[in-house]
């Protein structure tokens, strides 16, 4: 997954020469007779004739609301997440990977709230000590999103140590810890379409929820609707 972000990132940035906004957020996007404008929350304007959109798409109805019909919105407000809290732990003391080769554990106990444990460095993500990250169940991540850091972390740290031990795995005391909470984790239902289009296929929806909800369907996902960009601009 890293090294395909890094990737893609190296042909945007190297290759095409295109401006890329990070930390950006979008306010609102307006259409008029020649192109979009994408109003961003630094004041500045972006201007393009096609506007593809990719990220939840709770999100995006946010952002497209005001430019498509009420069923429209309808249709788009069927499609559902799931949320997820993840807690990446790092051993910068740990020579070796703390938990063995492939490297990842699903937890296929029903009252453990952990549904899967990954090692950083039999993934080769990391050269120097180890990481862990920790995925929590849907049920879990849904009922504890909103409790505050301190309280998530040590309770998937005392989940992590007792699911471990169970089959013979210390982790080291000493550790730095990251959460993550990811809202619009997962789509629980999606499109059956690869992408959508509105005003007049200039306005293009596409992303993980569509065709289906894994990083090759997102691919491919985006893939169909860039082609179908190409394509009109050949025409036109």
């Amino acid at each position: 997954m890293n090294s395909v972000a890094k990737h893609l990132q190296h042909e945007i940035l190297t290759l095409n020469k295109t401006e890329l906004f990070l930390n950006s957020k979008v306010l609102k996007i307006v259409p008029n007779e020649i192109c979009w404008r994408v109003m961003m929350n630094d004041s500045s304007i972006i201007e393009g004739k096609y506007l593809v959109l990719t990220c939840p798409v709770p999100q995006s109805l946010a952002i497209i609301e005001e430019v498509i019909s009420e069923q429209e919105k309808e249709e788009l407000s069927k499609v559902e997440y799931q949320s997820t809290i993840a807690l990446l732990l790092a051993f910068p003391n740990t020579n070796s990977s703390i938990i063995p080769r492939p490297g990842g554990i699903r937890i296929t106990c029903q009252k453990s709230p952990i549904y899967w444990i990954a090692s950083q460095k039999c993934k080769d993500l990391i050269t120097d000590g180890d990481g862990l990250v920790i995925h929590m169940k849907e049920n879990w991540s849904n009922e504890h999103y909103g409790m505050s850091d301190e309280w998530i972390i040590e309770n998937i740290k005392e989940a992590l140590k007792s699911n471990l031990e169970k089959i013979g795995i210390t982790i080291p005391n000493e550790c730095i810890h990251s959460l993550k909470r990811w809202r619009y984790a997962t789509p629980k239902t999606t499109a059956t379409e690869s992408f959508l289009s509105f005003y007049d296929g200039t306005l293009f929806l596409a992303g993980d929820a569509f065709n289906a909800s894994k990083v090759e369907g997102a691919f491919l996902s985006g893939l169909d609707a860039a082609n179908t960009i190409i394509n009109k601009l050949h025409i036109g």
